[in-house]
């Protein structure tokens, strides 16, 4: 006998993707929420209406320089996963200012110069992984401030 499902009241209704899915890209990002407005507005900007994002703890840290073997692993997986299930070409990696996973602002005494200098380096890092464990992909590195979102390279 069939289940008869009871219907509770709309709270929140939006329109939803009909159709295939195809992610513009792959999103590694931190989850520190100060910084999510700038993101939103971002990927409006450059016209990403789909993405897959993954949030963790220091965004690209967990590939640059993760705590963890595992952490790394996780985020492969992950990415992978996007690549089979949503045809994702493109990562983009993403870390931020006055990260609490990096050491917050303390780490670089308030010299802005040398906080960007560090994190374009470790975007180099996690961008040399991604190519080695995905060599056809698209890899898009950014720094996130209060200012804006800057392209690493």
């Amino acid at each position: 006998m069939p289940l008869k499902k009871t219907l509770a009241p709309v709270f929140f209704y939006t329109s939803n993707l009909t159709g295939p899915y195809q992610a513009a890209a792959f999103v590694l990002r931190c989850f520190d929420a100060r910084f999510r407005h700038v993101f939103d507005a971002f990927m409006r900007h450059v016209g990403f209406e789909y993405v897959d994002v993954v949030s963790v703890a220091g965004g690209g840290k967990v590939l640059a320089s993760p705590e963890e073997a595992s952490d790394r692993a996780f985020v492969l997986r992950e990415i992978a996963t996007s690549r089979q299930l949503h045809h994702t070409q493109r990562v983009l990696v993403m870390t931020h200012q006055d990260c609490g996973a990096y050491g917050g602002d303390t780490q670089f005494q308030g010299d802005e110069e040398a906080e960007f200098s560090f994190h374009a380096a470790e975007h180099a890092k996690a961008r040399a992984v991604l190519i080695a464990a995905f060599p056809n992909i698209r890899v898009d590195t950014y720094f996130l401030d209060t200012h804006g979102i800057y392209q690493t390279w």
